[in-house]
């Protein structure tokens, strides 16, 4: 039996959306071994219905698939130690909150130099949109494909 092709890599995940949270889970189920790392009080993803019998979001279940997660605020030592460890930092923070947390472009290349560091946002983090915000319904529109298929 041949290896996952992820296994090994070691990821932590700051996600408050899908697509962050979906980039962990796949790179979860190839393998690699993701770390949601969420603020006190759990990500939103966490209070998304559909609800599952108990309570829990139908949502964060399938997306949290295969990751462990740990309470840990950007910013934070803790936070800090964590990235030290891992291979690739996905993060879905809008651009113009990451310097306050320390976790913008330049002060993740200066204290994690050998972390891969992943921006998922619905509009970039460079450009004239980078400060929008959207879900994933915007982001279909935007794109074109909601025009073309108005009906689905």
């Amino acid at each position: 039996m041949s290896a996952a092709p992820l296994q090994g890599l070691r990821v932590v995940v700051c996600a408050s959306g899908v697509g962050a949270a979906y980039a962990m889970r796949l790179m979860a189920t190839m393998g690699a071994r993701a770390t949601l790392a969420e603020p006190e009080g759990g990500t939103p993803l966490r209070r998304e219905p559909p609800f599952l019998p108990g309570g829990q979001s139908a949502l964060f279940a399938y997306l949290a698939t295969g990751a462990e997660s740990r309470t840990v605020e950007p910013g934070t030592p803790e936070f800090g130690a964590l990235l030290s460890e891992a291979d690739v930092f996905i993060d879905d923070t809008p651009v113009a909150d990451r310097a306050a947390l320390g976790i913008d472009e330049a002060s993740i290349a200066a204290a994690h130099p050998q972390l891969i560091h992943v921006s998922v946002l619905p509009f970039g983090a460079h450009g004239p949109k980078a400060g929008w915000r959207g879900e994933e319904i915007n982001v279909l529109h935007a794109s074109g494909e909601g025009f073309l298929l108005p009906n689905g």
